[in-house]
């Protein structure tokens, strides 16, 4: 089997899900010889791609129509590019933050306060390549915080994949269309898995880069890469309450600790950062505190986004 090239597995994006049952009649005149099969490291499994141009997906590259006829797919969408993927397996993510230490609400507050002071002493970070002052744009690179506690499970020597740092202010300012979310696949739901532990958040399949917006007003509690799985996150506390959020898997951030930010402002782009085995976003929602003691289900929350 060949590898997909990144150019060419980077125009598989993430769109719109759903079961297309209804399709069958997209195999006629598909003949075996019309098959070709390659291995997709951005995806993890192999992409057989028919004589109409579908995309089928298997973990061992096996493929063949009566697959297809028969329904076998576990789940379907359609791309950027508008080629239909066929997924022949159940999608599954690691535990995204399982390990971070859990904060109380008033301890958040205490910790947030004396850092915030210690910040306003001090403004720059430093950098192995000079001075990183805090309102330079396009910001990249491993970094070290200055007077900055590294909380809520965040490193203070960002490593691996760190994530782009943008705090410009037209990327900051932009603003969601309400509901932008639900165009986008649900992977994992909250609640516990069949086989013992629990996922605390929910996941959503998209493309690495795609636009996050806040669900929220509220100020960032930190902004950084997670020692615990999250990669790059943000953590956001719901303005006047003692709920907070989290975004895990970023590329990009757009925002850092002590901003404030509105409902359907940009805080950065998606990724694949961290414990995940596949593009996607996890939101992650906590009532009293930070950490996984404190989530709740978040569905009805979004619903109402």
């Amino acid at each position: 089997m060949k590898k997909v090239t990144a150019a060419t597995i980077a125009t598989i994006g993430f769109a719109t899900f759903g079961l297309m049952h209804g399709d069958a009649e997209a195999s006629e005149g598909i003949q075996p010889s019309a098959y070709t099969t390659t291995f997709s490291e951005e995806t993890n499994d192999y992409i057989t791609i028919d004589a109409h141009g579908n995309y089928h997906h298997t973990i061992d590259g096996n493929w063949n129509v009566s697959m297809f006829e028969q329904g076998l797919y576990q789940s379907s969408y359609i791309d950027a590019n508008g080629h239909m993927h066929y997924v022949y397996y159940t999608q599954t993510f690691q535990n995204d933050n399982s390990d971070t230490p859990s904060q109380s609400h008033e301890a958040i507050q205490a910790q947030y306060r004396n850092d915030q002071s210690q910040y306003d002493a001090s403004q720059t970070y430093t950098q192995s390549r000079g001075d990183w002052h805090v309102n330079e744009t396009d910001q990249t690179g491993n970094g070290t915080k200055v007077g900055r506690a590294a909380s809520y499970g965040m490193s203070q020597q960002q490593s691996g994949g760190n994530a782009q740092q943008n705090h410009d202010s037209k990327s900051n300012t932009s603003q969601a269309a309400s509901g932008w979310l639900k165009k986008y696949p649900k992977w994992q739901p909250y609640g516990q898995y069949t086989t013992g532990g629990a996922h605390y958040g929910v996941d959503y399949g998209m493309p690495e880069n795609t636009p996050v917006y806040s669900f929220t007003d509220g100020k960032v509690i930190d902004s950084g890469w997670s020692n615990y799985g999250g990669g790059n996150q943000i953590t956001i506390q719901e303005a006047n309450s003692n709920y907070y959020q989290w975004y895990m898997h970023m590329n990009q951030l757009n925002v850092q600790a002590g901003d404030t930010v509105k409902k359907g402002q940009q805080i950065g782009l998606s990724g694949n950062t961290g414990n995940s085995t596949g593009p996607h976003l996890h939101f992650q929602r906590m009532s009293g505190g930070i950490g996984n003691q404190y989530a709740v289900n978040p569905d009805n929350y979004l619903a109402n986004q």
